[in-house]
C-alpha cells in the first residue's frame, strides 16, 4: 500500500468515533490510530520524503501533519528520529 493511501486511512480513522471504529474495523480507535500512524511514518521513512521531491509523498506528509495537529499530537511525535536523514 502506498504512503498516500495509508495517510488517507489514518485521516479517516482519526475522524471516526470509538463506536465507528469498533463497528467498521473491529478494533479500538486507539489501536487503529496507532497502527495507521506507524504505517504512515514507516511509509514516509521508506520513501525518503526528506530528500526526494515527489508530489504523492508531499500530499501524504501534509495530510498526516494536518490530522496529527488536529488530534493534538505533539511535534516530537510527528517526526520520529528514524525519519530524519
Amino acid at each position: 500500500m502506498d504512503v498516500l493511501t495509508t495517510a488517507v486511512f489514518f485521516a479517516s480513522v482519526t475522524s471516526m468515533t470509538e463506536e465507528e471504529c469498533q463497528t467498521c474495523l473491529q478494533v479500538s480507535k486507539k489501536s487503529a490510530v496507532s497502527a495507521f500512524k506507524s504505517a504512515v511514518e514507516d511509509g514516509l521513512a521508506r520513501s525518503h520524503f526528506m530528500s526526494r521531491a515527489d508530489m504523492t509523498n508531499l500530499q501524504a506528509l501534509v495530510l498526516f501533519i494536518v490530522r496529527m495537529q488536529h488530534n493534538g499530537f505533539i511535534w516530537n511525535e510527528l517526526v520520529p528520529s528514524r525519519c530524519i536523514y
